[in-house]
């Protein structure tokens, strides 16, 4: 577990890794993907109705990957708040894309996940000694890319975006040919 401190250096929170045994010690983790997921789907480049055999699958797939971690947001009273990871981690050119950033519940301390992200930076530079750490946001969710600017990250792209509809789902597709664009992914990158 990492520990989450506020900015007074009160533990607040812990991250807890996602690990095989989920089932067992975090059932409930499916439902509140799936919750979460349908709950925030308007941040994502992909916006589907998700499920809890879906969220499941999501989650097993994270397990197996070589390139990606998954953490639980818990408050001191193991109260599952949200989650936070690391995709595209590459150790050879130690990098690493935040990912996976939702806030599912609410918390009685005060901006929670910007504590926590702080936490998941400072792990991801001691422990994985990660140098280059990047995030894409949807331009118009304003409030996260607030918490990415509190936490150190800068704007370094804009990508325009074309929305289009496959198989039930809303995808958000690179389009760098179009000169304008109603949809726009921000590609930022953490100075520190």
């Amino acid at each position: 577990m990492i520990p989450v401190y506020n900015s007074e250096q009160t533990l607040c929170a812990y991250l807890r890794p996602l690990t095989a045994d989920y089932c067992a010690t975090m059932s409930e983790l499916p439902t509140l993907v799936a919750k979460w997921r349908n709950t925030n789907k308007d941040w994502f480049l992909t916006s589907f109705h998700a499920t809890e055999d879906g969220s499941k699958t999501w989650l097993d797939n994270i397990i197996q990957s070589q390139n990606r971690l998954l953490f639980i947001v818990e408050d001191l009273c193991h109260h599952k708040i949200g989650h936070i990871g690391y995709a595209k981690i590459n150790h050879t050119k130690k990098s690493g894309e935040i990912d996976a950033v939702i806030r599912g519940e609410a918390s009685d301390t005060p901006m929670l996940m910007t504590h926590g992200l702080n936490a998941l930076l400072a792990w991801g530079r001691t422990h994985l000694q990660l140098q280059n750490i990047s995030l894409t946001v949807l331009s118009h969710n304003h409030s996260a890319i607030k918490l990415y600017k509190r936490c150190g990250f800068r704007q370094m792209n804009e990508i325009p975006l074309r929305k289009a509809n496959r198989d039930g789902k809303i995808i958000f597709e690179d389009a760098p040919e179009l000169k304008e664009s109603e949809y726009y992914k921000l590609v930022m990158f953490y100075e520190g």
